[in-house]
């Protein structure tokens, strides 16, 4: 089963859809996060808009009120996506705001 089936993925894309607002689709360990992840990215790509809103993934999460124990884990999943040849849409953004360059 591709993981665009999967409750798990089409949670994490309601999440970013809803702008966090859809505390049902947040991340919980009875979901897949690896799937979760992928949801909340397609969203972030499938929002053109949104794609120049945020300045990496994380800043995404952050926005959106994912709760703290989360926010590694969903990154370094994200960072795993990251590289995978696999993903044919995927934000035009890094995994993790780069603080050094922030003025």
């Amino acid at each position: 089963m591709h993981d665009e089936h999967t409750p798990s993925f089409q949670s994490g894309l309601a999440y970013f859809k809803s702008n966090g607002a859809d505390f049902e689709s947040s991340p919980n360990r009875n979901m897949n996060l690896y799937a979760w992840m992928k949801g909340f990215c397609l969203g972030l790509v499938s929002c053109d808009a949104l794609i120049y809103k945020y300045l990496s993934i994380e800043q995404a999460l952050i926005h959106m009120d994912i709760e703290s124990e989360y926010i590694n884990e969903l990154l370094e999943i994200a960072e795993q996506l990251m590289t995978q040849k696999q993903q044919p849409y995927w934000p035009a953004i890094p995994a993790r705001f780069n603080r050094s360059t922030q003025s």
